[in-house]
């Protein structure tokens, strides 16, 4: 809602309803004036304040997955076997290359 549209409502709210005894003399002046002395937001200043508070935890975060990652061992090489099934595979996939005799041809 805008900032002026309500302060219109709530003057208005305050001049319907009739003078009490009750409510000191230019109450509503020094409420208004309270409220427009209050600072305004600033939102760039509360955006870095709540980063700031959330980089504690993020950074305890960041440091507990290194460790955990810096903690186990490195998976062992591939074995030597596996070389020759790779080649067995290449052999099995160029055979109808083969059988057409394109193994001259260039590409």
């Amino acid at each position: 809602m805008n900032i002026e549209q309500l302060y219109r409502k709530l003057i208005e709210s305050a001049r319907s309803r009739p003078a009490d005894d009750r409510v000191p003399y230019a109450f509503e002046g020094r409420v208004m004036a309270r409220l427009k002395d209050l600072p305004k937001v600033d939102l760039a200043t509360l955006w870095g304040r709540h980063l700031w508070r959330a980089a504690v935890p993020f950074a305890c975060v960041a440091l507990a997955i290194t460790l955990w990652t810096r903690g186990h061992e490195p998976a062992p090489p591939a074995p030597v076997h596996a070389e020759a099934h790779l080649t067995a595979l290449d052999e099995v996939l160029l055979a109808p290359i083969a059988e057409l005799g394109l193994e001259e041809a260039t590409w």
